[in-house]
């Protein structure tokens, strides 16, 4: 039973995930190779025996093979899937037969059939962040940070938030009659009131809950070296879901969706503590 819950939860999202990356980056060596006039004798998903297949109108023939761990596009003429070398075949071949193999090729297109898989895996990874972007909107950004619910994901062991009866799980709603509309904006607050008794508005189970936390004086490392702030021994959430969003425009969608493989994340306050 284990086993079959460690497939269904990891290995078959694992195995779908490679297909859909070995199959784009293949399709791309497939079609500009085509664009490029050479032929290709097989496109594989998988290696070894083959599952079914069949052959296309241009006598390609198209193979779903037994282990799901890559793939390969052979071209006419190739030694192997790999396109390692020339088979012994082009020295029978007529020259047109020829002129359609990879290696009869000029150099540019050579290079434009190799550089085409990884290209189209770039591509695939912007789709994939503008189809994110364009259905959940964009993460608010302040100061290069993307802005985090207010949620609290651990609670330290005796901790002055384990103190003052803090949840994993608990959103901050307010500090002493303050809004918090961000974990950053709670990390502040936090931070220049050691010593002294807040009142914390939380939501927990859909319910406000009134709590009264002392943050104590704790020394931590800053930009500058080393600071003396206010803690409560608390962690904000890491969950993707907590990032606050704003609606973002197919035109946006586009050009975040185009800045984010190349770009270093932008990453939530996750991990953060107060």
């Amino acid at each position: 039973m284990d086993f079959l819950m460690t497939t269904v939860s990891y290995i078959l999202p694992f195995l779908i995930v490679l297909s859909i990356v070995v199959f784009v980056h293949e399709y791309g060596h497939f079609i500009v190779g085509r664009w490029c006039g050479i032929k290709v004798d097989a496109f594989s998903l998988g290696f070894g025996p083959e599952l079914f297949a069949f052959d296309d109108s241009k006598g390609t023939r198209w193979r779903f093979a037994a282990i799901p761990l890559g793939g390969y596009v052979k071209f006419h003429g190739d030694a192997n899937g790999a396109s390692a070398g020339e088979s012994q075949a082009p020295a029978q071949m007529s020259e047109a037969e020829r002129s359609v193999t990879f290696f009869a090729q000029p150099v540019w297109k050579r290079a434009a059939v190799v550089f085409a898989g990884p290209l189209f895996n770039f591509l695939l990874t912007i789709g994939i962040f503008f189809g994110i972007f364009a259905y959940f909107g964009q993460p608010v950004i302040v100061n290069g940070q993307a802005v985090v619910t207010p949620r609290i994901s651990a609670v330290q062991e005796g901790g002055a938030g384990a103190a003052a009866g803090f949840h994993a799980g608990d959103v901050v709603k307010s500090v002493d009659g303050e809004t918090v509309e961000s974990f950053s904006k709670f990390q502040h607050i936090i931070a220049a009131s050691a010593g002294k008794s807040l009142r914390v508005v939380v939501l927990r189970d859909k319910l406000e809950t009134v709590l009264a936390a002392t943050p104590v004086l704790a020394e931590v490392e800053g930009a500058n070296g080393k600071v003396e702030i206010g803690r409560l021994g608390l962690n904000s959430s890491a969950d993707f879901r907590d990032m606050l969003m704003q609606p973002c425009s197919l035109i946006g969608a586009v050009a975040w969706g185009s800045m984010k493989p190349g770009a270093s994340s932008s990453k939530p306050d996750v991990l953060s503590a107060v």
